[in-house]
């Protein structure tokens, strides 16, 4: 059988030998995205692992009469060649990575270009200038914070809403708990990391305890791949925030795959039987950390629409005015802790916002759920547009 394409981030790209496929790997075995032709990339999301060459190819002439055995073979060797498909070669290469990862002394810094300088001073000027006068405010103790994981040229705005009175005010907690979309597939229903986080204030301890306890609550089958911390961004935005904010925090960075079951998208956790065990279990693990020196930190953005997201029609006010609606409700329901309400508003149409905080949002959700009712405080809404996309993200906090 034909391996089959794996998970990648794949996005139209308009060069000069035309349109081409950008296929970007968030497990970061491939450091570029790749240019795939569009003949190559449907050839490649016909690769199901179920069928042979002799199996395949009577499909593909029924759409492309001129494809034939030698052409196949040689589109498949190329698509392996380039780790895209999961196959012995993509699997040998990702178990010598996660190697390497694992063997280092810390998780490094992955995203500092373009988003805040790698080295101390210059990132807490960058950050203050960033923060500007955001500062007013300053609550005396936050249980929760919903902050972005765009970049922070994008997300500049809502960053400094949600972090610049957490830096300014008297609030220092100990211990940091991120809820983090996992972009890569985590094969789980959460990933934890053993290293400790780099950022440009220098390396924020790992609670063991911490970790320890919410590896406990689950079986095995619900852990995803630590390989997926490595490159991902969601988390390290906000250990560079903590670390900004409130020094040195014993920092536990947890990232949360997908809830969604592809048979049945609109689904709530809670009509799910195997998966409902494991967000009770790790919900209830998260608020046995709730303390007073404890801050949960939910890494997410909002919605992903227009062309560049696959979307068919362009942007218009019309459809961003549509947009800010649906956030609105979502948003609402967040502000309510209503972890059902917040589901169904992202999810009863199959999510067609692609709203990737889905996940994190409602686990905090479900862990705010079993402590004392929080008061919650939205710090900022924005829409990060351009011709072909739209990002929205938000900024609250839960005291």
């Amino acid at each position: 059988m034909l391996a089959p394409l794996r998970p990648l981030q794949v996005s139209a790209a308009h060069t000069d030998e035309g349109l081409r496929i950008a296929v970007s790997d968030p497990l970061g075995l491939l450091e570029d995205a790749l240019l795939l032709t569009p003949e190559l990339y449907w050839i490649a999301c016909h690769l199901d692992g179920a069928s042979s060459i002799e199996e395949l190819l009577p499909r593909l002439r029924e759409r492309a009469s001129e494809i034939d055995a030698e052409l196949l073979r040689d589109a498949v060797h190329e698509l392996d060649r380039h780790l895209l498909l999961d196959s012995p070669r993509f699997r040998r290469a990702r178990e010598r990575a996660r190697g390497r990862f694992l063997a280092s002394d810390r998780r490094e810094l992955r995203h500092a270009e373009g988003n805040f300088p790698a080295e101390a001073v210059a990132c807490r000027t960058h950050l203050d200038g960033l923060c500007g006068p955001s500062r007013a405010g300053a609550p005396s103790r936050v249980r929760a914070v919903v902050s972005p994981h765009i970049d922070f040229g994008r997300g500049s705005s809502i960053y400094a809403q949600t972090w610049g009175p957490l830096q300014a005010g008297p609030s220092r907690p100990r211990r940091v708990i991120a809820l983090g979309t996992s972009h890569a597939p985590l094969e789980g229903l959460i990933g934890l990391c053993p290293l400790p986080y780099a950022t440009p204030f220098g390396v924020l301890p790992v609670d063991s305890a911490a970790a320890e306890l919410l590896r406990a609550a689950l079986p095995a089958e619900a852990q995803g791949e630590a390989l997926c911390h490595r490159n991902e961004h969601s988390l390290e935005f906000q250990a560079v925030w903590a670390a900004y904010a409130f020094g040195a925090p014993r920092f536990v960075p947890v990232l949360v795959g997908s809830l969604i079951d592809p048979e049945e998208p609109a689904a709530p956790p809670r009509a799910q039987p195997h998966l409902e065990p494991w967000i009770d279990a790790l919900s209830s693990a998260l608020a046995q950390l709730a303390d007073d020196e404890t801050v949960f930190v939910a890494g997410v953005d909002f919605a992903h629409i227009g062309p560049h997201f696959g979307d068919p029609s362009p942007l218009d006010a019309e459809r961003l005015g549509e947009l800010a609606r649906s956030d609105e409700e979502s948003l609402r329901a967040l502000e309510r802790g209503d972890a059902d309400a917040f589901w169904n508003s992202v999810a009863c149409d199959g999510d067609s916002r692609r709203v990737c905080g889905l996940a994190p949002l409602y686990l905090l959700l479900r862990t705010l759920e079993k402590l004392p009712r929080a008061s919650a405080e939205r710090r900022g809404y924005a829409q990060c547009t351009s011709p072909d996309q739209c990002v929205s993200i938000a900024g609250m906090w839960f005291r």
